[in-house]
């Protein structure tokens, strides 16, 4: 049940970030045209701004999922009914004292932000009202994210996607400018967190109810406790992941983050595919902290990190291929950060996803305290290096500093800790790693010296590239998922996908007498 829970969930993520690939690649150079190079880079800084905001939930909703798992990995049905109800109950009360904390410090960060211009001043008060208003719904996604409802949230996420677009692009055609994307955004928060209760309340009224919200709302604070460290490590994610924007623009200017995110658009549109491998297994590994062996989990979580970097390697290898062609194509050579930059977006990418691979099984065990601190080292450590690198290296020297925090102390600290709490050696939590990673590096090597090219003049030739990088790809690869943990879950996948094509083959001909 929890490897097709998984399936299908990973299956309708890679449909949805497909989707949302293809047509914000498309939508990127439409604003530029019609918005300036300026202006959108403001607004990305405007965004990551707001984006600190989120730091007022304590980490109570990202630990929900988790919580749901845990209390639906029992065997007792009226236990189970018992344990959620209280869980939902305790969340709703403190997401909703929660919300006045967050419209305290987004008011905050926008009245007090000087990197926010006047003009864009209006539009972020609507995006951060929207952002507000959602805020307490967000309990709804993660109580569906628990029960493992993966497809049902695949389908909403693309209908809301699609809304919020639409949205946007007739509103710029309008001649609204920058308030565009702020109604584009907040048709996207408003209408999945409507989505999300709507849902909710059909598939599980009884957790809904008056009854529940309040019979079961005595605040735990063990409970508060634990999901402080997630709002620690949610902290940590935003200085990782967010603050180089912010660092490129307090040293090189608006016009410099434009460049920084074009050049790193496509790979972190198609990375994002690993990743949907992570939430869609997140809920049945903590299933499996209840039911299962550590030995059990490790060999879970190995599997899943090894299929983490197959996919992720194979999107490196084509980008570091193509990246220069395809952003000269796209929306200009101008915008192209140079591939010095794009190499360095690769290895932050590459090495953050081995990271996630232990973390994913460190969260499982419950290690959000370590893996807090961790995160706030590796965050302080990259925006101090950031910003001493960025005035003397420009762009490279930004994504650099991140890259260098991941291999001291985030990639490093996550194997100790994995390497402790299954009692085995750090070499052999690397060791399932190694084959993929000599293979990759040679690929790499092949894929840097195509780029170099200047025969990818055209779109078609940049397919073709990006065709052929792939498919030696493949044939290097499939000599390592042999000997490899994901040979049995492959077995699973390609006996799901016979059963589902084998009603089309079978079907009786018919012909005429």
């Amino acid at each position: 049940m929890r490897t097709r829970a998984f399936l299908d969930g990973a299956a309708f993520g890679y449909f949805n970030q497909g989707i949302v690939m293809l047509a914000g690649l498309w939508l990127t150079p439409f604003l530029l045209r019609h918005l300036g190079q300026s202006d959108y880079g403001r607004w990305l800084v405007c965004m990551q701004v707001l984006g600190y905001a989120m730091l007022a939930d304590f980490g109570t909703v990202a630990i929900l999922p988790r919580e749901i798992a845990y209390a639906t990995g029992g065997s007792d049905p009226k236990e189970q009914a018992e344990a959620l109800a209280g869980l939902i109950g305790r969340t709703a009360r403190v997401v909703l004292w929660q919300a006045l904390l967050v419209l305290l410090i987004t008011g905050g960060l926008l009245l007090f932000s000087s990197k926010i211009p006047n003009d864009f001043r209006l539009p972020s008060y609507i995006v951060a009202a929207g952002f507000v208003l959602a805020f307490p719904f967000r309990i709804f996604s993660a109580t569906l994210e628990g029960f493992q409802q993966l497809r049902l949230l695949g389908k909403m996420r693309s209908l809301i996607w699609a809304a919020s677009t639409l949205t946007t692009v007739i509103s710029i055609l309008l001649g609204f400018r920058v308030y565009s994307l702020a109604l584009g955004w907040l048709v996207s928060q408003i209408g999945f967190s409507l989505a999300s209760y709507l849902q909710v309340r059909r598939l599980f009224p009884w957790l809904v109810s008056t009854e529940t919200l309040l019979h079961y709302s005595n605040i735990v604070w063990h409970d508060l406790f634990r999901g402080g460290w997630i709002s620690v490590g949610q902290v940590a994610q935003i200085l990782i992941s967010g603050t180089d924007l912010l660092v490129v623009g307090h040293i090189l200017g608006p016009a410099a983050v434009v460049v920084y995110s074009s050049t790193g658009k496509l790979l972190s549109a198609l990375a994002n595919q690993p990743m949907i491998l992570i939430n869609a297994a997140m809920p049945g590994l903590s299933q499996m902290k209840v039911a299962e062996s550590r030995e059990k989990l490790l060999s879970v979580s190995t599997a899943m990190g090894q299929g983490m970097l197959l996919i992720g390697g194979a999107v490196a290898v084509c980008v570091l291929c193509v990246n220069k062609a395809f952003i000269g194509l796209w929306i200009g050579s101008q915008f192209f950060g140079g591939t010095l930059l794009t190499l360095l977006f690769i290895l932050n990418m590459v090495f953050r996803q081995l990271d996630i691979c232990f973390a994913v099984a460190l969260f499982a065990f419950g290690h959000e305290k370590q893996m807090a601190i961790k995160g706030v080292a590796d965050g302080l450590f990259g925006v101090g290096l950031a910003l001493l690198l960025g005035p003397l290296f420009g762009l490279a020297g930004v994504n650099g500093a991140t890259l260098l925090a991941a291999l001291l102390i985030s990639v490093p600290t996550n194997m100790y800790l994995l390497a402790r709490q299954c009692h085995v050696s750090m070499r052999q939590i690397l060791r399932p790693y190694l084959p993929w990673l000599w293979r990759f590096t040679l690929l790499a090597i092949v894929a840097w010296k195509a780029s170099s090219t200047t025969w990818m003049a055209s779109y078609s030739h940049a397919a073709v590239a990006c065709a052929a990088t792939l498919l030696l790809y493949v044939a290097i690869m499939a000599t390592y998922v042999p000997n490899s943990q994901l040979q049995p879950y492959l077995r699973t996948l390609t006996l799901r996908i016979s059963a589902m094509m084998y009603p089309w083959f079978a079907r009786p001909s018919h012909t005429s007498a």
